[in-house]
């Protein structure tokens, strides 16, 4: 799922314009974020990808977003990618109506990312082996699972 830009002084993943406040407080442990629960997430996010957005030590993505300042915001502190542009147009409306079905108290989520690639591989008619191999599909998957669960939590509190 975005574009972020690293600390140099603690090797967080910040928005374009973000100052990081690792100065302020103690950062988190490395490679961890909260997650909704208040658990530390250690699954594997080492995805280097502009189009999957991080977000670490508690911080939280604004909903619904906008994809066009998205992807405005992403072409100024990566460059113009149009494969990229295309990619964020298509999965921004279904991060959107996660959240929305999260705010809404909706069924059908947390998605398992194995069924979304075996549907997916289904669906495209390619073999799932190809599709396994996409190393960026599972970070989108959690993305959207991510979206829900902050919709599903703000509705909470």
């Amino acid at each position: 799922m975005s574009y972020y830009k690293t600390c140099p002084h603690c090797g967080a993943n910040l928005d374009p314009g973000e100052v990081c406040d690792c100065r302020e407080k103690e950062k988190p442990p490395a490679g961890a974020a909260n997650t909704d629960e208040g658990k530390v997430d250690t699954s594997d996010q080492t995805v280097p990808s502009p189009m999957i957005p991080r977000f670490e030590g508690g911080r939280k993505m604004k909903y619904p977003i906008d994809a066009e300042k998205y992807i405005s915001a992403m072409r100024q502190e990566f460059g113009e990618n149009k494969a990229a542009e295309e990619a964020h147009r298509a999965i921004i409306p279904v991060v959107n109506e996660a959240y929305a079905a999260g705010l809404h108290g909706e069924g059908g989520y947390p998605l398992e990312v194995g069924a979304e690639l075996q549907a997916f591989a289904e669906a495209s008619g390619r073999p799932l082996e190809h599709i396994q191999a996409n190393k960026l599909l599972p970070p989108l998957i959690r993305w959207v699972n991510s979206a829900y669960a902050q919709g599903r939590q703000e509705t909470a509190v």
